[in-house]
């Protein structure tokens, strides 16, 4: 059962559903819905419209009639909002994307290999809040952790400009394309929403 504000993977039973205006809504929870989930947000042939309102598909039954409230129980879903979460700072810009399921996805598959002797081919309906506590505790040293890391760093805090060089052309070389939504384009469409 779930205790306190923190969702315990070791005792608690695997959410099938998110609350919407204090009615629980069953939604897809496999891993490989989630990913498409990103991947979704990253098509740039896409409106941002257009994503919020296909990312109501991820309801399995009878959708919310709140847009709004629907999206945001999604967004903390596929965040895992519930799981504990370390306490480490970002040090990158925070507009800047760290990690990519679409561009990062062959780092992804081989540390699940690697590490776990996972194939994600072969996986089916590993519930997305497993699939994230295993990416979650993916040793610093592996692909995927090792890109995030790079593309955390401060370039700014760097004083030796041999080293800041090095780094800014690791970063240019691992850097993922953006066009996501952003926090304020949300707002926006939602607003605008409002008065069709």
């Amino acid at each position: 059962m779930f205790q306190g504000d923190k969702f315990n993977l070791l005792c608690d039973k695997l959410p099938e559903s998110v609350k919407v205006d204090g009615v629980d809504y069953p939604i897809f929870t496999a891993f490989r819905d989630w990913i498409s989930f990103f991947n979704l947000h990253e098509d740039n042939t896409l409106r941002n419209k257009e994503k919020i309102m296909i990312a109501m598909n991820w309801y399995k039954g009878d959708k919310p009639e709140n847009i709004i409230a629907a999206y945001s129980a999604l967004q903390e879903f596929a965040e895992c909002s519930e799981l504990p979460k370390d306490k480490k700072s970002k040090t990158g810009a925070s507009n800047t994307p760290v990690f990519s399921y679409l561009h990062d996805n062959l780092y992804l598959f081989s540390d699940f290999m690697r590490y776990y002797n996972v194939n994600l081919q072969k996986e089916k309906n590993m519930h997305w809040y497993i699939f994230k506590s295993l990416f979650e505790g993916l040793p610093e040293e592996s692909s995927v952790k090792k890109r995030i890391a790079y593309r955390s760093i401060n370039t700014s805090d760097i004083k030796d400009k041999n080293e800041r060089m090095r780094i800014i052309k690791i970063k240019n070389s691992i850097k993922i394309p953006t066009d996501n939504i952003t926090a304020n384009e949300i707002g926006n469409i939602f607003w605008n929403m409002g008065g069709e």
